[in-house]
């Protein structure tokens, strides 16, 4: 099988089974095949972030970033799972990186008001 290939079977185990885990190992097969696999790693970053493990969400989210520079969804689901940690400082920053690329991503701005109105409390 090619990278490709597990790719694709991450997604239909994900989709039609819910099965996190065998998708994350697709995934996971896919980027060893292809280390510059985008999709890969932002599908498997979407498991992690599915599994509540944010820190490795985080760790491909930034992948993906480093790959495509003007992701503004990887840099808004990256400040989300940044909130989830309760990283309010770096969530902002992702918020406003992925605002700056489409000022028009509503929920980018509503969990930026969050996690400034968060960010207060502390």
């Amino acid at each position: 099988m090619n990278a490709k290939d597990y790719f694709e079977r991450g997604l239909l185990t994900q989709d039609r089974y819910g099965d996190d885990d065998k998708a994350i190992a697709d995934y996971t097969q896919a980027i060893l095949l292809d280390t510059s696999f985008v999709d890969a790693y932002m599908s498997r970053a979407l498991a992690y972030r599915s599994k509540k493990a944010y820190e490795l969400a985080i760790a491909d989210f930034s992948q993906v970033i480093d790959l495509k520079e003007n992701n503004e969804l990887a840099y808004s689901l990256r400040g989300e799972a940044h909130y989830h940690l309760k990283q309010y400082d770096l969530a902002i920053a992702d918020f406003d990186h992925a605002l700056a690329i489409n000022p028009h991503m509503n929920d980018a701005k509503k969990q930026r008001a969050l996690a400034v109105q968060k960010r207060g409390k502390k």
